[in-house]
């Protein structure tokens, strides 16, 4: 998964001001800003993904939780809708549901109600 250098100078300037480098605002990230919903500059969906569920990680919650806060963050990517429109691959729908998630398949159009 890579880090852009965004995420220190951008939103997350507090980072920055406590010394902060990209690769220790990573750090920090994954020990707390995910549980405080925070969120990581992410490529779209699925970048990244598959590497992530193939981290030796032994806690399961922590697993899950992690991946979950990353997966809705590329999902609020703008480059994800042009990915899910053109169609994601097997294995990162297989990851998906390896890692806890449940993909399923919305028909409709704009007419369509929920």
């Amino acid at each position: 998964m890579r880090v852009r250098s965004g995420y220190v100078s951008g939103k997350n300037a507090d980072l920055r001001e406590a010394g902060l480098d990209t690769q220790a605002a990573l750090c920090h990230f994954l020990e707390h800003g995910y549980a405080e919903h925070r969120t990581a500059p992410t490529g779209p969906l699925p970048q990244g993904l598959d590497e992530l569920a193939g981290l030796p990680i032994p806690d399961r919650t922590y697993r899950q939780t992690l991946f979950k806060t990353l997966f809705l963050t590329q999902a609020r990517h703008p480059g994800s809708a042009e990915r899910l429109w053109a169609g994601i691959d097997s294995r990162s729908i297989d990851t998906i549901y390896v890692m806890g998630g449940r993909p399923y398949v919305v028909f409709g159009d704009s007419h369509a109600h929920h």
